[in-house]
């Protein structure tokens, strides 16, 4: 398993519901071969996070897109695997494939993530959804910045994410950051909707929160309610500033939880990123509908994925 430093130059997914990943871990991990190194990119000027936080230096980088440098299916088995047929833990209905044009639509500036109904009109049970999901073949670890730009779906019931764990030793012992959450099972304005974004941490060594922006179920408003604070309606870095003791998570600039954290596990986290579609527990992602898939809906464009490490 490829190491960050070496590129220079639940219980329930896991959150909270008591599932046992390890089985599904130890599966995933036969499928994760060596990586290939990311091209870099030539620009006059270094990228820096765009939290804001100063002192660190790009280490990898992945820009999607017809434009960036992972823009092509062979792009993709390269540098990251998908998670086929382990990604259904969460009783989720769509079954992640393996890396195809139609679930991973490569567009100029972005690689879109596609949930796919199979035009049974069958939205309530398995094996009729398809989407897409990206697990770095790299890992990371503290001190660093986890920085991915995306545009969330606006699907009711679309349930995209971003986060780290360890999906290649078979030992996770239930660590996981995630960077972001998202949810919309009702209507505006009651419980979730794509305004909200949830940063949770999971495993052994979380602590207290130091500071927090969270509501009492999680979850805040980067930008407000909406219309205005819709995040499907725009582009933003989710990142995450992650010290060997703690953690602090962004959207954009904006510092939404600082949390006391240590990261037990015995092996380094890949970086994961899910389309995930629907539930067994339909009160949690929402009802999924054909609404779900009208238009661009059910697409979780991903712009690029970026680590920095410190300077020196």
């Amino acid at each position: 398993m490829a190491n960050l430093d070496e590129i220079t130059g639940s219980p329930l997914r896991l959150k909270g519901r008591g599932v046992d990943r390890r089985f599904f871990l130890a599966a995933l991990a036969a499928q994760l071969g060596p990586r290939a190194p990311a091209r870099p990119e030539t620009r006059g000027h270094p990228v820096m996070p765009a939290c804001g936080v100063t002192g660190y230096r790009p280490a990898l980088e992945y820009t999607f897109g017809t434009t960036g440098n992972v823009r092509s299916l062979a792009d993709l088995r390269a540098h990251f695997t998908h998670d086929a047929p382990w990604g259904r833990i969460n009783g989720e209905l769509q079954s992640f494939q393996p890396f195809n044009a139609r679930n991973y639509a490569f567009e100029t500036d972005c690689l879109a993530l596609t949930g796919l109904a199979d035009g049974s009109g069958v939205y309530n049970a398995w094996g009729h959804i398809t989407s897409g999901a990206l697990i770095s073949r790299a890992t990371c670890f503290a001190p660093c910045v986890v920085e991915i730009v995306a545009k969330l779906p606006a699907g009711r019931a679309v349930w995209p994410s971003l986060y780290l764990a360890d999906v290649h030793s078979g030992k996770n012992d239930s660590s996981e950051i995630d960077i972001m959450e998202s949810q919309y099972n009702a209507p505006i304005g009651r419980r979730d909707d794509r305004s909200f974004v949830y940063q949770f941490d999971h495993g052994p060594g979380v602590g207290a929160d130091e500071s927090s922006k969270m509501d009492r179920w999680g979850r805040w408003q980067p930008y407000g309610p909406m219309p205005g604070g819709d995040m499907s309606a725009r582009w933003a870095a989710y990142s995450a500033l992650w010290l060997p003791d703690r953690i602090t998570k962004y959207v954009d600039n904006k510092a939404g939880v600082t949390r006391m954290f240590k990261w037990t596990g015995p092996a380094e986290p890949n970086i994961l990123i899910y389309n995930s579609i629907g539930s067994d527990k339909v009160d949690w992602p929402g009802p999924v509908s054909a609404g779900t898939f009208a238009g661009d809906n059910a697409k979780f464009r991903i712009k690029s994925i970026r680590v920095f490490k410190p300077k020196g």
